[in-house]
Parts: structure tokens; sequence; C-alpha cells
């Protein structure tokens, strides 16, 4: 009624086309109003179905450019149907790219061009072993001539299962009588493979297997006694399992400890931290902090190294102020203040590396509510898929790093950065957008370093995703039973996650490992041990 009121006055007095320019203003208003409504009630439908894609709508960017077309001058207001030309031509690419690479794969298997490889979903049996089961001729065709075997193909199931194992060392007795004049009686048990610890009844593999279990599948010890040894009639207290969990942990603790030098002196260092919970008998329950660095190799085919370091709070002179002392190299962190000791020289001065999937996690948070930032999720994401175009061309780090001084850097530099400038300059210092964009244009230097060396990655995601496995066991476990606890739990994700890096199957990878401990002294090299020393 209150534009009809205004309206209402300029049509009795003439002025029809102040009254029609009047109307179209009020209807556009009314229709950006009706795009934001739609995309709030997108989200609060969304809000339950977990993580979304990073993929931009076109209802976002239509709204977009209905908020920018007159704030924005005309010659930098970006355009929707070009970005999105943009990406669509960016996505065809990928897509012959990766069709290339797979007609060039089956040529060169089969000696000859391949016409476009589809995508198999048979299934694949190849990698199976195989047992052979031949059946009896019926005694009713026992006089018949056999031909041969018609053969059926089945998948079977055998779980893990325990079993005991009795070893008979010799006892013999000496041919000649000792000085006594008694008869010599010596026992063989040297050679018994040695465990972990002496006397232990758990072989080297049940207790790979228990960290297997619990720390790469995530199943807490009493559940693994329920739903899997009792199973197999094998009655065990909780406690002894813990006992072997520490007894593993202890014999990684030695691995970790070679492993920390190899990460630190890493040509690219990778980090991040998370809490966990810790209930120790002493000092009761307290929050401590898991600190996670990738060491990657200036190679970049080379599989990276993973160090997992416990400390009992967060702060830095405990955690990346050691660990960096006196780094030169890079280091991929976010840009919490914690880490800028290691940067301006007062405990070392690495080379910082931002991490841009961190810098954007508050623009993709503020959407679809605020669709000023649709543009900024846009750009970043054809950043990323430009990367996936050059994983799926096989490019060197050299070549990689020529596409993006061509086609990365101009969207950083041509476009997001005088976007990011205007939304500073338009909007009110308390404005979550702005902040975020300021996040950005401050820390611009350590998040675009990436395009000089095709080398470094976009973002710090591989550490987050190694830090899952703390998110995951702590809804398992709950806590660390104590900081000694803690430390090997540390140590035991060390050497699991590194394994793992290095394409090691974990269990079998434990069991060999311990096996090479339980016949070295404490303090002996193990470095032959480590994933990268043992081969998958």
């Amino acid at each position: 009624m209150d534009v009809w009121d205004n309206v209402r006055p300029l049509l009795d007095s003439g002025n029809v086309d102040d009254a029609r320019d009047l109307v179209v203003g009020a209807l556009s208003a009314l229709a950006v109003r009706n795009a934001e409504l739609e995309l709030l009630l997108k989200k609060a439908r969304d809000a339950g179905r977990g993580a979304t894609s990073e993929k931009v709508t076109p209802e976002q960017l239509s709204l977009l450019a209905a908020l920018l077309a007159d704030a924005t001058p005309e010659d930098a207001e970006p355009s929707v149907e070009a970005e999105m030309c943009a990406d669509a031509a960016l996505d065809q690419e990928i897509v012959d790219a990766t069709a290339q690479a797979e007609a060039a794969a089956a040529a060169g298997a089969t000696g000859e061009s391949a016409p476009k490889k589809t995508r198999n979903r048979a299934l694949r049996l190849d990698s199976l072993r195989v047992e052979e089961t031949v059946l009896p001729i019926p005694e009713d065709k026992a006089d018949w001539r056999l031909l041969g075997y018609d053969e059926t193909q089945r998948i079977r199931f055998s779980p893990a299962h325990f079993y005991r194992e009795l070893i008979k060392s010799p006892v013999l007795e000496a041919p000649e009588l000792d000085d006594d004049g008694n008869t010599r009686i010596v026992k063989c048990t040297d050679q018994v493979p040695p465990t972990l610890q002496p006397g232990c009844v758990a072989g080297n593999d049940v207790i790979a297997a228990v960290l297997t279990m619990k720390y790469e599948r995530h199943m807490p010890l009493h559940r693994m006694r329920r739903a899997f040894l009792a199973d197999q009639g094998l009655d065990l207290p909780v406690s002894t399992l813990c006992d072997w969990a520490a007894l593993g942990g202890k014999a990684c603790e030695r691995l970790a400890k070679e492993l920390r030098d190899d990460v630190l002196a890493s040509w690219l260092t990778m980090t991040d931290a998370t809490g966990l919970r810790v209930n120790d008998p002493k000092s009761g329950v307290y929050r401590g902090t898991i600190w996670c660095v990738i060491g990657r190799a200036e190679d970049p085919d080379k599989p990276p190294n993973v160090l997992f370091e416990f400390t009992e709070n967060g702060e830095g002179e405990t955690g990346p102020w050691t660990m960096f002392e006196g780094r030169t190299g890079y280091v991929m962190a976010d840009a919490n203040n914690v880490y800028d000791r290691i940067y301006n020289g007062r405990r070392g001065h690495a080379i910082e590396v931002g991490c841009n999937a961190h810098a954007v996690r508050d623009v993709k948070g503020l959407l679809p509510a605020d669709p000023r930032g649709a543009y900024i999720v846009q750009l970043i994401r054809r950043a990323y898929r430009l990367e996936t175009l050059a994983d799926a061309k096989c490019m060197s780090h050299e070549q990689r790093a020529e596409l993006r001084q061509q086609r990365t850097r101009p969207l950083f530099e041509d476009k997001l950065k005088p976007y990011l400038a205007q939304l500073i300059a338009q909007s009110i210092p308390s404005d979550p957008l702005r902040k975020a964009a300021q996040y950005y244009i401050n820390h611009w230097t350590a998040l675009t370093r990436f395009l000089d060396d095709g080398r470094l990655p976009l973002d710090n995601n591989a550490v987050e995703s190694a830090l899952r496995v703390v998110r995951l066991g702590e809804n398992n476990y709950l806590f660390a039973g104590s900081t000694d606890a803690a430390k090997r739990l540390a140590a035991i994700l060390t050497v699991i996650a590194t394994a793992r890096a290095h394409g090691h199957n974990i269990a079998d990878y434990l069991t060999r490992a311990f096996d090479g401990i339980a016949t070295r002294d404490g303090d002996a090299s193990v470095r032959d041990l480590l994933p990268a020393a043992l081969k998958a």
C-alpha cells in the first residue's frame, strides 16, 4: 500500500513516467527480496544434509548481479553469463583431457589406438586370492569319460581369525658331561621368535591387529572384545587389550622418533592442530593439543611422511615454536598468530604459504544469505578446477606452474583482488563479508605463493583430513587415559598415517616393524624399519 500511496499522486498530477519508474523499482526490489528468501529457505532445507558442494548456483550469481547492478560501475561489474560460460568450457576441457588420458592408457596396454574408454562398473576380481575347489564325479557317472571342467566363479568370505601357536623348541642332552660329571641339558629357546615384551602371550601380529582395529578402523577395545574376539572364542579382558595396545604404542614411539626429524626437515611442511581430551590420573581431566605435520619432499611424486605430536596445551612454545625452530623452508598453515614467530625471525625464517580453503571458508559460510560472496567462491572453484585439469593431463610441476601463470594468476590478480577491494570499499567495518575479504587481502602474498611453484598445493586440506582420525577416535574412545597414553596415541597415528601414505597394508607393516623391533635393544636404530624403507 505504501508504494500505491506514492504512485497515486504522481498519476493524478500526470507524471506517468515517474509513476512507472517507481513501480518498476518496487518490483525489482521485490524480486531481489524474493530471491533472498528462496535462498534462505533452501539453506534451511539443506541444513541437515551434511556438507554442500562448492559449486555456485546460477540463482546465487543472478541475485549477485541484481545486487551489484546499481552499486558497481559498468566496466567492473562481473558478467554472470560470461563467468558461467567460462566454467562450462573448463569443465568440458577437463572431461576431454580425462578421456584422452584414458584412451592413451588403453592404447599403451593394447599397443594400438583405442576408442574413448567408458567407465567399467563390472566387478574387479583379479586381485583376490584364488582357491580352487574340484568337485568329484557323481557315482552314477563314474564310467563316463572326463572332458574337462566347467568353471563357476564365486566370491567367498573367511573372517580374520586368531589361533594358538604351540612352538616346540628342542631340548638337547650334550654328549659329554660337564665339569662336575653331571649330564648337561640345553633348551634351544633362543630360536623362538621374540615378542615386543618377553613372556607376552600375544604375538607381534596380534598387537599389530589390535592397533589396526582400534586406530585405523576406529573400533573401541570393549567393542572389539564383544563383537570380534568373543565370536571366535577368545575371551580377553579389556585391560589385557589395553596393555597390548600400550606395548604397540611404545614400539611406535621408537619409529616416530626417527620419522620426526625427516618430517621437520622436509622441503614443505604442512601443519595444523586439534584438541584431545585427556583423563590423567595425576592432573585430572584437561584438553591437550595434537599437532599434525605433513612433510613433502621436493619431488612431488615421492610419498609424504606424517607426524603427530601431543602437547598438554596449544601454546606455541610447546608446539610450532619448538618444532620449527630455525626453519628456513616452506611452511603451510592457517593464519593463526601462533605461527608468526617462525616467519618473522624470532624462532625461524620460514616462508609462509597460505591455505585458500581456509580463507574462502568464511565466505562460503555466508552463502546463500549474502550472495555477494558467490563470485569469490566461483573464482576459487575455477582455480581448483584448473588443478584438476593439470591432474587429468598428468602435468609435471613445471607445466603446472606454467598453467598457473597463464590461467590461474589472471583469476586472482585481475578478477578476485579487484572484487575484494571493491567489497571492502563498499561495506561497513562490521560486515562479516568485509572481514572475510579483508582476511584475503591481508594474507595475499602467502595465499598466492602457489602461483610461482607448481609443487605447492593450494590448501592445507591434507592435514585437516589427517586430523579427522583424532576426531573419529575421540568419538569412540572419548579420551586418552593419561598424558603418556596421549603421547603413545600420537606415535601410533604417526606410524599408521605414514605407512598408509607409502601404500602399506597397515597390519602387515606393523607386524614386520614389530618383528624387527623385538630383536633390537632400546638404543638400536630402527631407520631400516620405517615405511619408506620397507617395501609395501
